[in-house]
């Protein structure tokens, strides 16, 4: 094949939420408040990784999915995250799918530690457009919040084919 030259790498871009955002008594997707991605024709590499904590112990939970403008075809979307059942970010109970980019993926919080959610997506774009990042509770709960921190943030790299 070809040889991998250094003009033909291109660099990621790279964002973290700018303020916390918290949805309380809400299981309904809504979007995200930073991670709304403006999409030239091309092929993406997008690493999401959405740090999320309750503000009290309950089964709100949290749940992630992604809208587009424009013409998108997902190639791949990993998910990878505590599972719905789970008691404690700490214990690995852990959820590795793979799904279509709008399906609503479930993800398991707690009050005491901030679980990290992390989706990886490869993204055709044949009409330009934007890709969005939706999440609600899982359940909705009244007074509680389900809080996505600053430390939440996107990493999109344009890429070829080999």
């Amino acid at each position: 094949g070809d040889p991998i030259l250094a003009s033909d790498i291109k660099l990621p871009l790279f964002k973290n939420k700018a303020a916390a955002e918290t949805v309380t008594n809400n299981a309904v997707l809504q979007n995200d408040d930073d991670f709304v991605l403006t999409l030239a024709v091309g092929t993406y590499s997008i690493k999401l990784w959405l740090h999320a904590f309750l503000t009290a112990w309950t089964a709100a939970d949290i749940k992630t999915a992604w809208a587009n403008t424009g013409t998108m075809t997902s190639l791949g979307r990993s998910c990878f995250g505590p599972a719905i059942a789970t008691t404690t970010a700490d214990d690995g109970n852990m959820r590795s799918t793979g799904h279509a980019l709008a399906t609503s993926v479930g993800y398991g919080l707690e009050a005491t530690s901030t679980a990290v959610v992390c989706e990886e997506l490869m993204i055709s774009v044949t009409v330009a457009g934007t890709l969005t990042l939706q999440w609600a509770q899982n359940t909705a709960t009244a007074g509680v919040g389900t809080t996505c921190s600053t430390a939440s943030r996107i990493m999109v790299t344009e890429i070829e084919d080999l």
